[in-house]
């Protein structure tokens, strides 16, 4: 774990206190859970490859835990460094172990990815994934997030589909917004009546502050 003693003096002096030769040497005689740490430390000092190699190294441990979770966050690393198709490569890994909460949640950053690179198609194979997982929170994030893809290529029934997936979840945040997406999908349908039964309930969830002020000012518009 990242030292803050060695922290603040790297943050004071503005040079690193750790060699590669020393990254490696603490990787050599490191067990998964140890390298997991060590990446922590590594990236918190913005060391890019020790990182990656601390990450790469417990996924290839094939820990049942730490390997899925190290995948997941190579690849959010690797993202955030610009190599896309290694992030792509790393969220797939983490997405084939079927870990309960890093598949998912690797679907859907992997989802966002191809979604970002214009390849539709791979984003909602993705979206679909993680929704169902069935996974408390992640599916029905992936399901909003799917839903605004679909209503922005024209399926407004598989958009009010996935919304709907989203609403039936209860999920404290994700119902509210998908409701209140659905309601701005129907109004534009010129279907009236399911955007106000849409609205309301986006304000009868009552959990998302900026969604339910949002869902008041469309209910006032419409005259309600």
């Amino acid at each position: 774990m990242a030292d803050p003693i060695v922290d603040y003096v790297e943050r004071r002096d503005g040079h690193k206190l750790a060699y590669p030769a020393v990254w490696d040497h603490l990787l050599a005689h490191a067990s998964p859970q140890e390298a997991m740490e060590i990446a922590f430390a590594a990236y918190t000092r913005s060391e890019w490859f020790p990182a990656q190699s601390a990450l790469q190294r417990v996924i290839d441990s094939g820990d049942a835990d730490a390997a899925p979770i190290a995948a997941f966050n190579l690849g959010v690393l690797l993202e955030e460094f610009g190599d896309l198709p290694g992030a792509r490569a790393a969220y797939q890994q983490a997405i084939e172990s079927a870990h309960p909460d890093q598949a998912p949640t690797a679907a859907y950053n992997l989802g966002i990815l191809l979604e970002d690179l214009g390849d539709s198609a791979g984003a909602r194979a993705a979206y679909h994934q993680a929704i169902d997982s069935g996974h408390e929170d992640v599916a029905p994030r992936a399901a909003v997030r799917l839903g605004v893809l679909l209503a922005g290529r024209g399926d407004t029934a598989g958009a009010r589909t996935v919304y709907q997936q989203a609403i039936d979840s209860g999920h404290p945040d994700d119902a509210s917004m998908a409701a209140y997406n659905l309601g701005v999908l129907l109004e534009d349908l010129a279907d009236f009546a399911g955007a106000r039964a849409a609205y309301l309930q986006t304000i009868d969830f009552g959990h998302s502050g900026a969604t339910t002020m949002a869902a008041q000012e469309a209910l006032r518009d419409l005259g309600l």
